[in-house]
């Protein structure tokens, strides 16, 4: 993650995810709603995502095991960068003249007061732009699923 001296650019993020998308940020709603400040830490997002998944039974471990997968170059670049940025969102978003299915992409920062640091959130919040699906990540390097609509 972040060491305090390393700023990840918006320029860095698009040179990432090339020309088939555009980024744009927006305030992240999360920041500004003082009640998700204290409701949520990672523990607290991964059991709901395993309860809403797979049901309670199933063994955490398990769940994180099955459910975790590598973030992409420009992934780990914009959860880095959501850390460095906890008011704001970041829209990564299929170009218009694009003709692959459009994604657009929320990268935002949650569960600001876990002890274990900033909870990134990335997700794909529309039906008709991927699908609904949401992980979450605190390494900036894996992402566990925790929501598919």
């Amino acid at each position: 993650m972040s060491d305090g001296k390393l700023q990840v650019t918006l320029d860095e993020i698009r040179r990432a995810v090339g020309r088939t998308y555009t980024v744009t940020t927006y305030e992240n709603s999360y920041h500004t709603n003082a009640s998700e400040w204290n409701q949520w830490t990672w523990e607290k997002l991964i059991e709901s995502g395993k309860s809403y998944l797979v049901g309670k039974d199933v063994p955490t471990k398990k769940f994180i095991r099955e459910h975790t997968s590598r973030l992409t170059t420009w992934q780990s670049l914009a959860a880095l960068w959501a850390i460095e940025n906890p008011s704001q969102q970041l829209i990564v978003e299929t170009s218009d003249w694009v003709r692959a299915p459009r994604r657009c992409y929320v990268i935002c920062t949650r569960a600001f007061t876990d002890p274990n640091g900033a909870v990134v959130e990335i997700g794909l919040p529309h039906h008709d732009a991927g699908g609904e699906r949401h992980w979450i990540s605190r390494d900036c390097k894996t992402r566990v699923l925790v929501n598919v609509d």
